[in-house]
């Protein structure tokens, strides 16, 4: 267990990233898949210290952009955040993977 408060963390105590973009802004987090290489954005995001090492204390989350035939997107939670396995990245490989031009079209 760690020799100090780990609710009383200062800003030194916890090993961040520090963002590359210069500039700070008062607005909500709010990553968008135009952000990432690929449509893909990755994001680090501490919630709560990690009771067993508080220096550690960051996450991954993934999610998914979808749009449907009309255009209507929506963010969706990846279940690879939490360890399983998930299908639409599955399905996006394959067809990024594919022979098929019209495969690859579609991912």
């Amino acid at each position: 267990m760690a020799d100090f408060d780990i609710f009383n963390l200062g800003v030194e105590d916890v090993e961040t990233h520090q963002p590359t973009a210069s500039g700070s802004s008062n607005e909500v987090y709010k990553p968008t898949a135009d952000d990432g290489k690929d449509g893909t954005y990755k994001a680090l995001i501490r919630f709560v210290p990690n009771p067993e090492n508080p220096r550690n204390s960051l996450i991954q989350k993934y999610v998914h952009w979808l749009t449907d035939s009309n255009g209507d997107g929506k963010l969706v939670d990846s279940p690879s955040s939490i360890g399983e396995k998930c299908p639409i990245a599955d399905v996006f490989w394959k067809l990024r993977n594919s022979d098929s031009a019209v495969d690859r079209k579609a991912s």
